[in-house]
């Protein structure tokens, strides 16, 4: 062999060498539980499950739903491979999409599939809702990730409310290196060796892919009234509106690159009957008591029917405290009152987006989920939260609690979607009819499930929602206490907290001994319900 080609040859094998080197590593991070780290560059998650499990029904290959935080117990099962010339929906997001606590047959995605069978009667629809619990957008990415395997001509996407339960810190944000995590995220072999790194050094942005960590926390800060580091941290509050933004703009990527249209649900939550959990201020020494003056007396003039009067008051209270999210709540209530109800939504709005325990999407997540949809030929924007808000602030009559639809918030729901997929003809052909037609079962009503309203009025305890806790618990009492002990046991002891507030805000008497009394029985019935995880970690001082 010439020397020319020994040296050519050396060169190759020197620059082959490395290449092969990587690309054994990414086979190798490939065939391993490496690659089953998320394709996130915000934040490890690891161990991610496959949330589906074969099965054979009449001979034919199917997928169950076999995940318990996907509802499993719904037995949620559909064909590998769709019929020819049906149309397959899937829906995903969290708990309020997935139509908890109602029934599956209650739920917007069921009402959906009605009215469309009605609307195309040539075509097959599915749609299938494998939305999650408690999930948030960077969870729901992995469930979409799956999805998109399952031949889907469309899928409907409705996240938000979920981004600030699970406890975890973000890294600095550097704008290059995240532009290069994003790009170099896509290889297994680099998520592996970036799970070793996060794993040892910053074990606060790492969480289990399999299920949803710091459970019994999220439950014990919200009981406690924790202001979480998430929110009250300027700069990790930033980053989890970011996150939340690039995780949604990766799966209508994503699905782009498939051919497949996204429908993204713009998130109502229940802002007229909702306090905010945690409401925080920087006010002290007189500041803080001229504070404290207008809020008391806006407080007394509502509860004397003085609205004019109380609106005054929380106005001083608001300007004194504008980060104040009660003040704000109060506000809006006085200004519905007198009349306004524009001005009524707008600091509604102001006080669940300021809450520091934040349970209910942020307006800026709908911000965003419009930004998006604009940017992207294949996204549209189901309005949801407009028309939730189509006659002022949304409370009881479309919400159960604080996010999660009553049934009528689920018709709302499903009419605002199968008004997109109308309007853009996504199954083809000529729908027969273009009006929304779904009918709820008659024999089911959401009052009359105990189970349902049991459930609700423990998280009304939980967030502290005394007043609506009471309203809601009242009726039930007509039952004999023997038949319904919990709710006659939450009636006494709210409406007696209740009553003692009242008294205490109007300047009324208040008895020492009784008032001992009713502050021991509310302690005593928190100790029971919720009690305090083994090790609670609180978040850090200052938070």
């Amino acid at each position: 062999m010439a020397s020319g080609d020994r040296t050519r040859l050396f060169w190759l094998a020197t620059l082959a060498t490395p290449l092969l080197l990587l690309g054994a590593c990414e086979g190798l991070a490939r065939l391993t539980a490496a690659s089953r780290a998320a394709d996130d560059p915000m934040l490890h998650l690891v161990g991610t499950p496959s949330f589906f499990e074969p099965a054979e029904i009449d001979g034919r290959p199917h997928v169950r739903v076999a995940h318990d935080e996907v509802y499993s117990g719904r037995n949620i099962v559909f064909a590998t491979k769709k019929d020819p010339g049906s149309f397959r929906i899937f829906c995903l997001g969290g708990s309020a999409s997935a139509g908890w606590p109602h029934p599956p047959t209650e739920i917007y995605s069921a009402y959906l599939e009605q009215a469309l069978r009605r609307a195309y009667p040539q075509r097959p629809i599915e749609v299938i809702n494998v939305s999650a619990h408690a999930y948030a957008a960077y969870r729901v990415r992995l469930l979409f990730d799956r999805v998109l395997d399952f031949e889907p001509d469309l899928l409907v996407l409705y996240t938000g409310n979920n981004e600030f339960l699970e406890k975890r810190t973000y890294l600095p944000a550097r704008e290059r290196l995240d532009r290069v995590l994003a790009v170099a995220n896509r290889s297994a072999a680099v998520r592996w060796l970036r799970s070793a790194f996060v794993r040892l050094f910053f074990p606060d942005n790492a969480l289990s892919g399999a299920h949803r960590d710091h459970v019994a926390y999220e439950q014990w800060s919200k009981v406690q009234r924790i202001a979480l580091a998430l929110r009250a941290d300027p700069a990790q509050f930033e980053q989890v509106k970011a996150h939340y933004e690039r995780s949604v703009e990766a799966m209508v990527r994503k699905a782009a690159a498939r051919g497949v249209p996204v429908i993204l649900v713009s998130v109502p939550v229940n802002l007229r009957d909702w306090h905010p959990n945690v409401s925080v201020h920087d006010l002290a020494g007189e500041s803080l008591t001229r504070w404290e003056t207008a809020f008391r007396d806006g407080r007394r003039a509502l509860l004397q029917g003085d609205p004019e009067a109380a609106q005054e008051r929380f106005e001083e209270a608001v300007a004194m405290a504008p980060q104040h999210a009660e003040s704000h709540f109060q506000r809006a209530r006085s200004l519905e009152r007198t009349g306004d109800p524009r001005r009524a939504l707008a600091h509604y709005r102001r006080a669940s987006d300021l809450d520091h325990n934040p349970f209910r999407a942020l307006s800026e997540f709908n911000a965003s989920l419009r930004a998006i949809a604009a940017r992207y030929p294949n996204a549209y924007l189901a309005d949801a939260e407009a028309a939730f808000q189509s006659t002022g602030a949304p409370g009881f009559e479309l919400f159960l609690d604080y996010v999660h639809p009553t049934r009528e918030g689920n018709l709302t729901l499903a009419r605002t979607v199968f008004d997109v997929i109308a309007t853009h003809g996504f199954p083809g052909g000529s729908p027969r009819r273009l009006d929304f037609e779904a009918a709820p079962s008659p024999d089911y009503d959401e009052a009359h499930d105990l189970r349902l309203q049991r459930t609700l009025l423990v998280l009304f305890a939980m967030m502290h929602q005394y007043e609506s806790l009471v309203a809601k618990a009242e009726p039930y009492t007509a039952a004999p206490p023997d038949r319904a002990p919990f709710m006659h046991r939450v009636f006494t002891v709210f409406s007696d907290t209740v009553e003692l507030d009242r008294r205490r805000v109007l300047g009324l008497p208040v008895d020492p001994a009784e008032a001992a009394r009713v502050e021991a029985e509310l302690a005593s019935f928190y100790r029971e319900r919720f009690p305090t995880p083994a090790e609670p970690t609180p978040d850090p001082p200052g938070s």
